[in-house]
């Protein structure tokens, strides 16, 4: 499973947590309810769809995903991943995202960027490391050392970056 953003898989299990009730009887009945602004979509959807009162019923047992840890496990066992930004102010959500998917499922961040550029790729080194980054050859970094002020004068080439301090 591939998103943006590692929490974007968190909001999405505990949306489905919410609101399981209704998905779950949606499964049986293969019907998609009326929701807010899908009115000129809903029939096409509903063509794509049959009802699944076994899976339904699988799922009614297993119980909501915050009843069970690694509940995306027993749903869905052939998934292995979720890939997403997992660095820089989103790593909170990567133990709960762990917990819903349980052992068997890993965690990929394969990058760190922004709005200019790709800044770091997470391979050859482990993607596990959710921290852990290669900056490739050809990316211009500087460091803006966040104990001085705020000014030109505070940037940082990577070779003048020193173990302890904070940019």
């Amino acid at each position: 499973m591939s998103m943006t953003f590692i929490s974007t898989f968190v909001d999405m299990i505990r949306h489905l947590d919410m609101e399981f009730d209704m998905v779950v009887e949606c499964i049986a009945n293969g019907t998609i309810p009326d929701l807010e602004g899908i009115a000129e979509v809903r029939h096409y959807l509903e063509l794509c769809i049959s009802a699944d009162p076994e899976r339904a019923a699988e799922l009614r047992r297993l119980g909501r995903p915050s009843s069970l840890p690694g509940w995306c496990g027993h749903v869905w066992p052939n998934l292995r991943s979720v890939t997403g930004v997992a660095s820089g102010s989103f790593p909170s959500s990567a133990p709960l995202a762990q917990w819903f998917l349980g052992p068997n499922a890993a965690l990929h961040s394969l990058g760190y960027a922004s709005t200019e550029s790709m800044l770091a790729i997470a391979l050859p080194y482990n993607p596990l490391e959710l921290n852990q980054f290669k900056v490739p050859h050809n990316t211009i970094v500087e460091f803006l050392n966040i104990s001085k002020n705020n000014s030109i004068d505070s940037l940082a080439q990577p070779w003048e970056v020193e173990p302890g301090r904070r940019y």
